[in-house]
């Protein structure tokens, strides 16, 4: 008698704006890193597309622009959102991420109308 299992082959398709939002989620929540109503936060400016996600070889490559908040080290809260976005998403999806490219765009200097989480202070 034959008591092998067997499984059908499960197949899944993780969209890139998961992936974005994962990336986005992960970031807000680096000290440092400028965040409004959960979003970053560019000082009013709108980005066009603050998170980019490329496939290659099977794993994910990710562009991110952030804001920093005034005080912050910008490679520290580089480096932290590297590895923050990495680990989100590999854990979140399973895909592995190959880099994760943060560009600092600038740093909110006007904590004079920041909203509530919008410029953490230390």
């Amino acid at each position: 008698m034959n008591n092998k299992i067997t499984q059908p082959r499960v197949s899944l398709k993780i969209s890139r704006e998961v992936v974005v939002k994962t990336a986005q989620i992960a970031a807000s929540e680096i000290k440092g890193v400028c965040v409004k109503d959960r979003e970053l936060y560019f000082g009013g400016k709108k980005e066009r597309r603050p998170i980019k996600v490329s496939t290659k070889d099977g794993a994910v490559q990710i562009d991110i622009s952030i804001m920093l908040t005034p005080g912050y080290k910008a490679l520290q809260v580089a480096a932290a959102v590297q590895r923050e976005i990495k680990a989100a998403v590999q854990n979140m999806s399973g895909v592995a991420v190959s880099k994760v490219n943060v560009c600092v765009i600038g740093i909110y200097m006007n904590e004079d109308n920041c909203a509530e989480r919008a410029c953490p202070k230390k």
